[in-house]
């Protein structure tokens, strides 16, 4: 992983191109060498300048309709958030511990067998989808874990630097600018989210949505019931009387021999993600529940298999509406 050359200029203009041809010149590129490593020493010292956090925003049409709004910050920042994110790589089998599978290798693949191994053995499934979720995040909820694991870091005598960048970049708000064709440039303040184009972001954002999960975990082992990230191909899984979960970013599947606890653990973990300032849906703020091996022998559960069915065709409902039926076709 290393920064590319075609990597796009931020509000000051710069690409990394251009610092690639200023290094070369002897009468400077040693200057500016020395520069750059000072202020990689300051960031992960946990002082930051604003200013570095300014992110140049253009509209990108979106091919069915819409815009889809592409954001770039200064290589000033991006050089130090590349660094951060090269050596906290160690962090990701702690995250896979908590089941955020994001940062693995081969991540996508080992979420999908885990989700279709539930689904072989009959368990029900909820597939849940978080809106626009890395725009969403609270920065508080940012600050808040990175201030637990450099305390951990330090408490276990590990180097916290580059977690302490994080913490410095995410712990300043971002003027965005947005040039627009016609008119004059618009000019606002973020406090939320993930900078998009940071190379700490699928870390940052992982490390986040791994302690909602141990959160919801916790939660629903003080109401006495069990849970634990879904295993690898041979342990054991869920018992009946268990819930098991695993995440991609920001795709997440819970796993229950019982509806009813899965639908608890849904609502558990809804209300973890409200904390940190996101929601389940698509459309008007519902989300699609997929449910597999359905045992329908009970009341109970034909209760419920009427309740989430009707949700779905409510959802189905909607998006006729919206004019998205080829949606419909390809999630149903």
């Amino acid at each position: 992983m290393t920064p590319r050359h075609s990597c796009a200029a931020g509000p000051d203009g710069l690409r990394y191109s251009h610092l690639r041809q200023l290094l070369v010149l002897p009468d400077l590129g040693p200057r500016l060498t020395q520069l750059t490593e000072q202020l990689v020493d300051l960031v992960a010292s946990g002082r930051y300048c604003p200013s570095l956090s300014d992110v140049c925003v253009t509209a990108i049409p979106k091919p069915g309709g819409g815009v889809r709004p592409i954001g770039v910050t200064s290589i000033w920042r991006r050089m130090p958030m590349f660094i951060a994110a090269r050596t906290i790589g160690a962090l990701s089998p702690i995250l896979v511990g908590l089941g955020q599978l994001a940062t693995a290798p081969a991540g996508p693949q080992l979420f999908a067998r885990r989700a279709q191994r539930c689904a072989e053995a009959g368990l029900c499934i909820a597939r849940l989808d978080i809106r626009n979720a890395y725009n969403s995040l609270e920065r508080c909820r940012v600050i808040e874990v990175l201030d637990h694991l450099i305390s951990d870091a330090r408490r276990h005598h590990h180097d916290a630097g580059s977690l302490m960048a994080l913490r410095a970049a995410y712990g300043s708000s971002e003027e965005v600018f947005w040039r627009r064709r016609s008119g004059p440039p618009v000019i606002f303040t973020n406090e939320r989210g993930i900078t998009q184009g940071c190379p700490a972001g699928v870390l940052t954002f992982g490390a986040v949505m791994a302690d909602i999960l141990d959160r919801t975990r916790r939660d629903l082992e003080g109401g006495g019931i069990e849970a634990a990230p879904l295993p690898p191909k041979g342990q054991p899984l869920p018992a009946d009387s268990a819930v098991g979960y695993t995440a991609l970013h920001d795709d997440v599947v819970f796993a229950a021999a019982d509806q009813e606890l899965l639908l608890l653990a849904v609502q558990t973990f809804k209300a973890n993600l409200a904390a940190a300032g996101m929601e389940l849906g698509i459309g008007d703020g519902k989300s699609f529940l997929f449910i597999f091996g359905l045992r329908v022998a009970r009341d109970t559960d034909q209760m419920m298999v009427r309740r989430e069915t009707e949700q779905i065709q409510d959802d189905i409902e909607l998006l006729r509406k919206q004019r998205l039926d080829q949606l419909h076709s390809r999630k149903l």
